[in-house]
């Protein structure tokens, strides 16, 4: 039998939580086991005592009893820090508890997500099935087909005159003279000049050759507004 990812991960939740209520209670065993050493540690340093008073010389008692108290004011920082350890490991673990429980229900909700989308992909792929098998959508498929690829084509074409307009139109706009009369209006019903500055204009046109460079410059600058207008449509 077959398991989806989302069962399995819930199943995996559940067997990490089962893990982290067992490392509980063995900390609390552990915790309640180390006070109850610290206990008989300190019951059997006073039965010791009580045992060097009664057989021993006082001369060794005194010795004794500040062996016996070294030894029971070590085990008593090593106990101490012991459990400062322990309740630090608990903290950091708790914490860790804590952010989990927070990626758990945010993967769960990222889980429902998911769900949601599949969901929405598996009737689209349904919808789209249907209307592939339909003469009308495939007809019309293939005539957006047929528009792409000239709208491709144009854009070459575009992108090929634009090119042409910078490589063949440098040499008339590097030409002051002919720049002048074109920015002018030179020739075109924009022209606003007084006789003798139209005089001396039609000097600089024959000099320049105007009239038969400036429709080619006028092409070479409208044909890819015109392509370009083309692929937009």
């Amino acid at each position: 039998m077959s398991i989806h990812g989302p069962e399995a991960l819930a199943s995996l939740d559940e067997a990490m939580r089962d893990i982290r209520g067992e490392e509980d209670e063995i900390s609390k065993r552990l915790a309640r086991s180390a006070d109850r050493v610290s206990k008989i540690r300190e019951s059997e340093a006073e039965l010791f005592h009580a045992l060097a008073r009664l057989r021993l010389d006082r001369s060794v008692q005194g010795e004794l009893d500040g062996a016996i108290s070294a030894a029971e004011t070590k085990a008593r920082v090593q106990l101490k820090a012991h459990a400062e350890d322990l309740s630090k490991a608990e903290s950091a673990v708790a914490e860790i508890d804590a952010r989990l429980s927070q990626l758990t229900a945010e993967r769960a909700g990222a889980l429902r997500q998911f769900e949601t989308y599949q969901a929405d992909l598996k009737a689209l792929a349904n919808k789209l099935g249907a209307s592939a098998r339909d003469p009308a959508f495939a007809a019309k498929r293939e005539q957006a087909t047929a528009l792409a690829e000239v709208a491709t084509q144009s854009m070459r074409k575009t992108e090929q005159a634009e090119a042409d307009q910078e490589v063949k139109g440098k040499p008339y706009r590097d030409d002051p003279l002919f720049m002048y009369l074109w920015e002018a209006g030179y020739g075109t019903a924009n022209y606003r000049a007084n006789n003798q500055v139209r005089y001396l204009d039609g000097l600089v046109a024959n000099l320049v050759d105007f009239q038969k460079s400036r429709p080619n410059f006028a092409m070479l600058n409208e044909i890819p507004l015109w392509l370009c207008e083309h692929t937009e449509r």
